[in-house]
């Protein structure tokens, strides 16, 4: 995308960015000033709030259309599409950088501003409405093209132009001692004021002022300091340069500096000379010659210039700093040029009368005479002639460069009179926006002749002159009337005068080409928006925001189920808008009616068990959307219509189950068995520390034969449930060992320490759980006073108790994960078991 640039380069510390939030306009139609069309991204509170001067601002939705009813100020602003409107009197200021789209709808009247401390940028792929002003501190440097309708003014900045600047007036405004550069640029304008400031420079460096006559830079109030008289001749061109030194520029030295082009604006040489001044208030004056040779009928081109210094050795022009005081000129060489002075316009008499005028026009400034069937000026305006064909001879005024001339052959022509009024426009005092609006136009021929409808138009204006539309004429006899229907489609809103005005090939009526002025207001369609329930007794809608909504604004709406109803959706004429119960809606531009459509519901159990136990808690169903949650009775219910529904079930440590009910006008229970969660239990076998392989061991008196044996480790596991369980060691050659436990929720080892048929009494000891978190406990069949000693994988002492408990619980939840030791000192007998703790 290609875009204007302006960037402004400053030395102090910018503004922006420090605190900046980011604003995004929501679209749609509405007022800058309005915080509910703007959704701020970097919260930085809950409050509904505008940007400010060091924010950062971003619109980006075609249906966009913002109203600047005031001034207002951002950090950066970033408009890629869109509408934009805004009275003359509206500012937009910037503190960084301003990005204008070129999908943009420029309707800003205003001023678009430049105020940054640092650095700021402005970029448009469109030419603007609104005028631009700069108005910052420190250097602004326009590297690439920018255009404007309106003025182009620099308040503040150092300013350095190189690129084309298009605007109607540039305007350099008083201010501080700045300073503006043009480097090469094209400055296209049709004035130029220059606001006085003894300190403000001017530096040109091959500049083009296009359409900038000697009137454009002199000072206001004061006359330009330059006085120039043009003598020509066949080979070469000369300037005689005058100028008033001023009382209070006590310099003693006057420089005269002139550049010549050729009519190719290519540079062809240049005059310096520099003088002691003639004194305060003395007239200076210089002859000079172009330096290069023309040949007649060719165009020469000067820029020229005086200036004040204080040394015979200000010679650094250009393109040094120099006073304004020059002004571009045309210079014409002719020997007996048509080209000196031309036939600009011609007028066309009515049959019969002599209202026919001819208008002659000049190139270059030197003054001339037109004289015609005796009458001579020096405006070269001929009125009141007759239709015929005339000559027009243009001498000199005040020079023998130009010698006598002789235009011939103008012909003034001969039109009928049509006589065409404008009778009336007959147009609604009231119009909406963007609605096409038809007004008729009546137009009567009070003339002798049928005019056609191919030999003129009609337009609707306003009072600008702004052209709403054009129609095409139609046939009109003499002494008729005819009404013609023009249709126009307002864009914004507001009061606005319109007149209907006649346009001919040859206007010959003017007094009556135009209406009177009819006012129309201008307001925006409104459309109706109602909500309603089905059934009625299914619910509630919040009917409260019923009414009348402009195009793009937006409603909340709420859908409220009754007891016994669930909410379904919205639709609008049977297609579905939306599944939210509250949404925001986005009024259309039609009337409309929402839906909120609800449902009969049934209630939905689900009662959730393990298989070889009960209840289940904590297990999640996800239903129609909705996740469900078991109570302590693992029960969870849900209020659905009639329908089929799919459900997904699942528990902590077991595979998901999937299922489906269907809903037909009555309760349904659901009953889910789910697999019992089992549970590793390991036996370790052990015979005076010793690991004992071969060891069977039987649970509740279940065992088969060869089904849980010891290994070479001594260790053998089942798979169980919660419970309370028995167990039955056994080995040839020591003794049986039976014992308890309880599965709960959890994995443990039990220690089976088998005796020897001859060996010691004491045959069990049992630490879980194992791995444990916090609590272990150890469990032995006997009471007998021992000593429990903790030790840690170095071997290092931890801990120490003394107990005649046959259980005893260690809190370890202290203790870093790792594997320890529990050393149990008996009367008789000493063991070692090794724990992990998680």
């Amino acid at each position: 995308m290609r875009r204007l640039l302006i960037i402004l380069t400053f030395a102090l510390i910018p503004t922006t960015g420090l605190f900046a939030l980011d604003f995004y306009w929501k679209g749609g139609t509405g007022k800058w000033n309005d915080p509910t069309m703007w959704e701020l991204l970097t919260a930085k509170s809950n409050e509904e709030v505008i940007p400010s001067k060091t924010d950062n601002v971003f619109i980006d939705k075609s249906n966009s259309h913002i109203f600047i009813d005031n001034n207002i100020e951002v950090g950066n602003l970033y408009w890629e599409s869109g509408k934009i409107t805004g009275k003359p009197e509206t500012k937009i200021s910037s503190y960084g950088i301003i990005e204008i789209g070129t999908s943009v709808v420029d309707n800003f009247e205003g001023v678009w501003v430049l105020k940054s401390e640092k650095r700021s940028t402005i970029r448009s792929d469109i030419k603007l409405k609104g005028s631009v002003h700069i108005e910052a501190i420190g250097e602004v440097v326009l590297n690439t093209p920018i255009k404007t309708y309106s003025d182009f003014v620099i308040k503040k900045g150092k300013v350095t132009i190189s690129s084309l600047v298009e605007c109607n007036v540039l305007i350099l405004e008083e201010n501080e001692a700045y300073n503006i550069l043009i480097n090469n640029a094209t400055i296209r304008k049709d004035h130029l004021v220059i606001r006085d400031n003894p300190n403000r420079k001017l530096k040109i460096n091959g500049i083009n002022l296009e359409r900038v006559t000697p009137r454009d830079v002199t000072r206001e109030g004061e006359l330009a300091k330059g006085e120039v008289y043009h003598f020509c001749d066949n080979t070469n061109a000369q300037l005689v340069l005058k100028a008033a030194k001023e009382p209070n520029v006590p310099l003693p030295y006057v420089k005269f500096f002139v550049i010549w082009f050729d009519q190719n604006l290519v540079e062809r040489g240049t005059f310096t000379e520099i003088r002691p001044t003639s004194g305060l208030e003395a007239v200076d004056s210089i002859i000079v010659q172009s330096t290069h040779s023309h040949t007649p009928d060719t165009i020469i081109y000067s820029y020229w210039q005086v200036s004040y210094h204080d040394s015979a050795n200000a010679i650094d022009l250009p393109p040094a700093t120099y006073d304004i005081e020059g002004t571009g000129n045309r210079h014409y060489l002719s020997e007996n040029s048509v080209y000196t002075a031309y036939c600009d316009s011609i007028v066309p008499a009515t049959i019969g009368k002599p209202n026919g005028a001819i208008y002659m026009n000049k190139n270059g400034a030197a003054p001339v005479k037109y004289s015609i069937v005796g009458e001579t000026n020096q405006d070269g305006v001929f009125e009141g002639l007759v239709a015929g064909t005339y000559n027009v001879t243009v001498t000199s005024d005040s020079s023998t460069c130009i010698k006598e001339t002789v235009i011939n052959n103008i012909m003034v022509g001969e039109v009928e009179l049509k006589n065409l009024t404008a009778v009336q426009l007959n147009a609604s005092p009231n119009a909406l926006v963007n609605v096409p609006h038809t007004s008729s136009f009546i137009i009567f021929n009070q003339g002798s002749y049928l005019v056609a409808g191919t030999q003129y138009t009609v337009q609707l204006q306003d009072t600008a002159n702004t052209v709403l539309a054009t129609a095409s004429g139609v046939d009109i006899a003499s002494e008729a009337q005819a009404s013609i229907d023009i249709t126009w489609t307002p864009t914004t809103a507001g009061t606005i005068g319109i007149k209907g005005v006649i346009l001919y090939a040859e206007d010959q009526n003017p007094n009556d080409d135009t209406t009177a002025i009819v006012n129309v207001t201008i307001t925006h369609q409104e459309y109706t928006l109602t909500l309603v329930a089905n059934p009625a007794n299914g619910g509630t809608v919040n009917d409260n925001v019923n009414g009348n909504y402009q195009q793009g604004e937006n409603i909340t709406v709420v859908a409220t189920p009754a007891d016994g109803y669930c909410f379904i959706n919205w639709t609008k004429d049977g297609v579905e808008v939306s599944t939210d119960a509250e949404f925001v809606y986005t009024m259309p531009s039609e009337n409309v009616t929402l839906t909120a459509n609800f449902e009969v519901t049934y209630t939905v159990t689900f009662k959730v068990y393990y298989e070889l136990g009960g209840p289940i808690e904590g297990a999640t169903i996800v239903v129609n959307g909705e996740t469900l949650t078991t109570d302590s009775l693992g029960i969870a219910t849900i209020n659905l219509p009639n329908g089929e529904y799919y459900w997904i079930l699942s528990i902590s440590g077991l595979s998901d189950t999937e299922g489906s009910i269907t809903v037909n006008n009555q309760d349904v229970e659901i009953f889910i068995e789910a697999p019992a969660q089992h549970f590793a239990i390991t036996f370790h076998a052990e015979c005076g520390g010793v690991p004992l392989e071969g060891v069977a061991v039987s649970v509740d008196g279940d065992l088969e034969s060869g089904e849980l044996t010891t290994d070479e480790q001594g260790n053998a596991t089942i798979e169980l449930v919660n419970g309370d369980y028995t167990y039955t060691a056994t080995k040839e050659g020591y003794n049986d060992l039976n014992g308890s436990f309880v599965v709960n929720d959890a994995e443990q080892t039990i220690t089976l320490n088998m005796i020897g048929i001859e060996g010691l009494t004491e045959n069990f000891l049992r630490l879980y759980p194992n791995p444990v978190e916090s609590i272990l406990t150890i469990e032995r069949n006997s009471s007998d006073e021992v000593i429990i000693e903790l030790y840690n994988i170095d071997g290092t002492l931890i801990g120490t108790t003394k107990t005649d408990n046959a259980t005893t619980t260690i809190n370890v939840g202290t203790l870093n994960s790792g594997s320890y030791f529990v050393r149990i000192i008996g009367a008789n007998k000493t063991i070692v078991h090794r724990f992990i703790k998680r």
